[in-house]
């Protein structure tokens, strides 16, 4: 009795590691519902979980009837995993390919405990099919893991994780099959199979939380940084791009801001109205967005005022960059409903000096703006 314990016990460490990392995700999902992919991984982790507790309490009962089982489950397990990790990217796995990779784990399972007994054929359908599926998912992901440290992690670990199971499977064939199911559970193969999968299944249910969360603070800071209306950044993201989250003065790189404002806007919103005023500023961020370089950052500080931070630019190009948004700003026509609306801007141009912050250089494209606009508007002038 002593040493069917001392057997059960430390096999039972795995199944119950998944069984508090599917708890984390259920909470998790809890939290933010949005992210429906953290239930299929919760469910993903409950089913292995699952299918560990069935292998080790069932050992001595009907070894076939335990294998169909813990292998239904652990094969659920490898499909849900993978189905909820394809879709925190936006990918998805066809429910036919779920039912066929299920159908032909089984019937291989079936077949090799009432037709042709063999433990190894166990070890080598199931394996070799998890290998397969888990390599294929991070090959699927790899091209939208290279930005987040959290999302790389997921890619590596689970690439990492489908590898490990050709090698240590491979194993096996050094080995004598095991006559027994004791035998097979004091073997080699088992012990570094329990004890990879505790630290890749911990190691992956690690890094998809911390993706999560990194997910949640981009957000917050989307919220807190983006202007909701345009979707350009506010003020406060603006400080956040030329100063850096210190926000200590004299720390501008070499740059040139632009400041624009957009002419008459008032008398645009009493003649119009406030949804045409909206669609307006909606379409000239629209036209900055196309303009502007990929590192270009592009706000709005104000009602009808935007500003654009071009780093490394000299304020010639920066002028020039101004000219093209003020040209493609007066030449569109502003479709609202039924009406059309013509509208122009005004900018004021500034290069940034040494030892100034963005107050600094902001305030001399301000200047530079109000002086365009006592010289008729819709033009640029520069300092």
């Amino acid at each position: 009795m002593e040493g069917e314990i001392g057997r059960i016990v430390p096999a039972l460490i795995t199944p119950c590691i998944q069984f508090v990392l599917a708890i984390a995700f259920a909470f998790a999902w809890s939290i933010d519902r949005q992210r429906k992919y953290l239930l299929l991984i919760m469910a993903a982790y409950m089913a292995f979980s699952l299918g560990g507790i069935t292998q080790v309490l069932l050992a001595y009962g009907n070894l076939s009837l335990q294998s169909m089982l813990s292998g239904g489950l652990y094969t659920a397990s490898a499909i849900l995993a993978s189905k909820g990790i394809l879709m925190r990217y936006q990918l998805s796995l066809k429910y036919s390919l779920c039912l066929a990779f299920f159908a032909i784990i089984m019937v291989s399972l079936w077949y090799f405990n009432y037709v042709k007994f063999s433990i190894l054929s166990h070890i080598y359908v199931q394996n070799f099919g998890y290998g397969f599926l888990l390599l294929a998912t991070a090959l699927r992901i790899q091209p939208h893991t290279r930005i987040s440290c959290a999302d790389r992690a997921i890619f590596w670990t689970l690439l990492i994780s489908g590898a490990l199971f050709i090698p240590r499977t491979l194993l096996t064939t050094t080995l004598p099959p095991p006559a027994t199911v004791e035998s097979f559970a004091n073997s080699t193969f088992w012990h570094s199979l329990q004890f990879s999968l505790a630290i890749s299944g911990l190691a992956l249910a690690l890094s998809i939380l911390a993706a999560s969360t990194s997910d949640v603070m981009n957000e917050l800071r989307k919220d807190r940084d983006l202007d909701p209306l345009t979707q350009l950044l506010n003020r406060r993201g603006l400080m956040h791009e030329m100063n850096g989250p210190t926000m200590t003065p004299g720390v501008l790189m070499p740059g040139s801001l632009i400041a624009c404002d957009i002419d008459h806007f008032k008398k645009i919103n009493d003649t119009f109205g406030h949804s045409a005023g909206d669609s307006i500023l909606a379409t000239i961020s629209d036209i900055i967005r196309r303009t502007i370089r990929s590192g270009d950052s592009a706000s709005r500080i104000g009602g009808e005022e935007f500003a654009i931070w071009l780093p490394g630019t000299n304020l010639k190009e920066a002028s020039e960059c101004a000219e093209r948004l003020r040209n493609a700003i007066a030449t569109t026509v502003f479709s609202v409903g039924s009406m059309h609306i013509h509208a122009t801007a005004t900018f004021g141009v500034a290069s940034a000096t040494a030892g100034e912050c963005w107050l600094d250089i902001l305030k001399r494209a301000d200047i530079c703006l109000y002086k365009a606009k006592r010289a008729g508007r819709n033009r640029t002038i520069s300092s």
